[in-house]
């Protein structure tokens, strides 16, 4: 059953509308938001399965009608791209350790890439952001700017 109210803090149906992604605030014990968890509801069966909960806010976007592209953060604040199934099998896409962020923007179906931004600085917005594309199993292509910046 949905219980999801005031804790939710974005979601995004997918290309079929038959199931949302929602990203809750998780309290603990005391009271106080510690969590993130992002979660796959079935608009069918009512019925949530939680596909990664971390620290740091994971970014996501649908990529295709059963998988998500989610940035996850490990231990040292690391980001990595994964493609994550609703059914929770993870395929990581890219992982650097020289960007604060990678964003996922979205999915082209007929080539499977997935489109993402790396960003570098701490605060978004600040420092050099690259649109990039990555597909499973190949290593990303830079797409804008072409060069890097000097």
């Amino acid at each position: 059953m949905l219980n999801y109210g005031l804790n939710v803090t974005s979601l995004a149906f997918s290309p079929d509308n038959r199931l949302i992604a929602v990203l809750e605030l998780v309290k603990d014990e005391c009271g106080d938001i510690r969590n993130k968890k992002l979660a796959v509801l079935s608009m069918s069966s009512r019925k949530a399965k939680t596909l990664a909960v971390g620290r740091r806010k994971p970014a996501f976007a649908w990529a295709g009608n059963t998988s998500l592209a989610v940035t996850r953060y490990d231990k040292y604040a690391v980001p990595t791209l994964s493609l994550i199934t609703v059914d929770g099998r993870v395929t990581k896409l890219v992982s650097n350790r020289s960007v604060a962020r990678l964003i996922p923007l979205g999915f082209v179906a007929k080539s499977d890439f997935v489109v993402y931004k790396s960003d570098s600085s701490a605060m978004s917005g600040d420092g050099e952001q690259v649109l990039w594309k990555v597909r499973p199993g190949s290593p990303p292509i830079r797409l804008f700017p072409k060069e890097a910046r000097k």
